[in-house]
């Protein structure tokens, strides 16, 4: 893995199947991913990301695995993809429009509310590196042994991402039955995001100084699965957050980051329910599909010459049987209500909030539908 530690670089970590590198490929590959950041208090315009790198490098393989993933979550068929098996970094350039910001003032002795630009409008670039790798290595749930070399070298790449980063994106899923396993793994990766602060206190004027933490709580759009058409709306409610968070694990875990981020110059910290999957656009409902033979998107592309056998299977049938149909699970089909082309499945497929994490741990800016400041999460939180 190429090292540039010119470029200012955020570092995604969470569990194995937190949604890391599914977040990453619709981010860069799913322009509607984008909208939510034309939202919020800091929000931007014209937003675009672009990659870096040199034909035949590693970086242009990682980002192929990338592309590849993207078809794959398209098609709903997560079950092909393999892993993230190394802590990989990506050049990205972004740009976008920031529009004036105005302010309201009171002028004249009635008072009279007037704005006024306290910043003028500007186009910004910024070319940076993000660094993405197996959950498992950066917090590895056993101890790695001494002679296993390849998982100790995994090990340090990630570590010496964290240690170039100013940024981490922290991924946890937001619906588990297992609390017990969560704040376990919460656990870990504190005892990893401590350990690059110190390595970062002794090697101060060296290693980049941690600015901003970005707690992620993925998969979100399954906390809303019972709300119909009306979840895309209830995501963006932060009152319907206060059940999930009352006694998280998660939050309790990082109590202790969470007041640290509060105090003077240390580092700025944020929660932000996120879904990949987000919501069907125009609909409004969850898109998420719980086929057993292969949980993904709802809106996935199908190709409808391949859903139905070509003769019916027994002289009985009056229509072609649905080969993808699972026998066990009636209701389900491996589509939405009808086949879709790429094309349609792309329109329909509206990831929720997962731009704005990655954008308030690179430059502060907080934009999206919903987010929650450090206090307010604390608040949260059951002594």
């Amino acid at each position: 893995m190429k090292k540039d530690k010119k470029l200012p670089t955020i570092t995604l970590l969470g569990q194995a199947a937190s949604g890391k590198t599914n977040l990453l490929t619709a981010f860069l590959n799913h322009n509607p991913s984008w909208l939510d950041l034309e939202d919020g208090p800091d929000f931007v315009q014209n937003f675009s990301v672009s990659e870096m790198f040199t034909s035949g490098s590693e970086e242009e393989r990682a980002f192929d695995y990338l592309r590849t993933h993207y078809a794959s979550l398209l098609a709903g068929k997560e079950y092909l993809l393999e892993g993230t098996n190394a802590a990989r970094r990506y050049g990205i350039k972004m740009s976008f429009h920031q529009p004036a910001q105005a302010k309201v003032q009171k002028s004249g002795w009635l008072g009279i509310p007037s704005l006024s630009s306290s910043a003028p409008a500007r186009e910004e670039e910024l070319e940076f590196s993000i660094v993405d790798g197996r959950g498992a290595d950066a917090a590895p749930v056993e101890m790695i042994q001494s002679d296993d070399k390849d998982a100790t070298a995994r090990r340090q790449e990630y570590r010496d991402g964290m240690d170039d980063s100013s940024g981490f994106v922290l991924f946890m899923p937001l619906m588990s039955d297992d609390e017990g396993t969560k704040a376990a793994i919460s656990q870990r990766f504190l005892g990893e995001i401590t350990e690059s602060l110190r390595r970062k206190r002794e090697k101060l004027g060296t290693l980049p100084k941690l600015q901003r933490i970005a707690l992620c709580f993925t998969k979100c759009e399954r906390a809303f699965m019972n709300d119909g058409v009306y979840a895309a709306e209830s995501a963006t409610e932060m009152a319907r957050y206060d059940g999930f968070f009352r006694g998280n694990a998660v939050l309790s875990t990082f109590r202790s980051l969470l007041a640290y981020s509060l105090k003077d110059d240390t580092f700025d910290m944020r929660v932000f329910p996120v879904s990949t999957y987000g919501f069907v656009r125009n609909s409004g409902s969850p898109n998420f599909y719980p086929w057993s033979k292969s949980p993904g998107l709802l809106t996935r592309a199908v190709d409808p010459i391949d859903d139905y056998a070509a003769e019916p299977i027994d002289d009985y049938a009056a229509e072609p049987i649905d080969v993808y149909d699972d026998i066990d699970l009636s209701k389900y089909k491996d589509h939405f209500p009808i086949a879709l082309k790429d094309d349609q499945a792309r329109s329909l497929w509206r990831p929720f909030n997962i731009a704005p994490p990655l954008l308030y741990a690179l430059t502060g800016r907080i934009t999206g539908p919903v987010s929650f400041s450090a206090d307010r999460a604390l608040a949260h939180i059951s002594d």
